[in-house]
């Protein structure tokens, strides 16, 4: 498929979004009305935006059927203020029994059969079976399109956190096996997060003190890069794995000796070569220059 999205009626474009951005986050956003009507509905057009101030920001969408904006987005314009509930795998069927499209009047909290419970600093109510609370002010409110298909960008700072113990540890720290989130795919489907996996991250890239260490930084983005359907890539896992190790190194202030180092660059060489891959310029033009006399 190859196609500008204008020839795409929206209904398509959502479910090639939906389809193909995901895992997604659900935040269980609870809002009030200005009349102080509670109202609880999950949103996967959801993530964080930054930590300084904390932030984070949903997308509630026009509704498809009426063409109007969702109570949530219509009370958070109101009222500036909403909590983000976070949802665990107990909470599946409560948070799936909220997104019922209702009028406002429905309290979503009674039909979905969890507790309110008063929030610190905002009128909006938390969810008390929810392990995680996080009471937001709105900052700002970005219309994108007010028609079927259209919607808003909310961000909020987050001015208070409710966090239960026994999901946190170190302090700051959020323990996933505790916590149990699940994530939002396409359709029906939900996932949870039990089968996970973990990579260490790259040293920090100090091309100042050895461009040799730059270069090997450079070269173990583009094996990792390589089909994992090639032989290649199969081969050049070991060898990513020995220039994890000598970034790893220099960082401890352990680095190992520059014909070491040499020796991996071309092994990194070798394989993109055979793999039918070009050394794209900056690596051939940084190996040019560690070996000018």
């Amino acid at each position: 498929m190859n196609t500008p999205s204008s020839s795409l009626s929206w209904q398509t474009a959502y479910k090639l979004l939906s389809g193909c951005i995901l895992p997604r986050p659900i935040g269980w956003i609870s809002t009030v009305s200005p009349q102080g009507q509670p109202n609880l509905a999950p949103f996967s057009f959801f993530n964080v935006v930054c930590a300084n101030p904390p932030t984070v920001l949903f997308c509630p969408m026009i509704r498809g059927a009426t063409g109007g904006a969702k109570d949530t987005l219509n009370n958070v314009r109101a009222t500036g203020e909403f909590v983000v509930n976070l949802v665990t795998e107990s909470l599946a069927q409560a948070v799936n029994l909220s997104s019922v499209e209702a009028p406002p009047e429905v309290n979503e909290f009674l039909f979905a059969g969890v507790t309110p419970v008063p929030a610190a600093l905002v009128r909006p109510p938390r969810v008390a079976e929810s392990p995680i609370h996080l009471e937001c002010r709105v900052s700002h409110i970005l219309d994108i399109n007010d028609q079927p298909g259209g919607g808003s960008l909310v961000l909020g700072e987050v001015i208070f956190f409710h966090i239960e113990d026994f999901v946190l540890q170190a302090g700051d720290k959020i323990n996933l096996e505790a916590l149990q989130p699940i994530g939002r795919l396409a359709g029906n489907h939900f996932c949870r997060t039990s089968a996970t996996f973990e990579m260490e991250r790259p040293p920090a890239w100090r091309p100042a003190e050895n461009p040799r260490l730059a270069l090997l930084t450079m070269l173990t983005a583009r094996l990792e890069r390589l089909s994992v359907d090639s032989i290649w890539a199969r081969r050049a896992s070991g060898l990513r794995g020995s220039l994890l190790k000598a970034l790893a190194a220099a960082e401890s202030a352990s680095p190992l000796p520059d014909s070491h180092l040499d020796e991996l660059i071309e092994r990194s060489f070798d394989i993109l070569r055979r793999s039918a891959r070009e050394i794209p310029d900056p690596e051939n033009a940084l190996w040019r220059k560690i070996h000018v006399p």
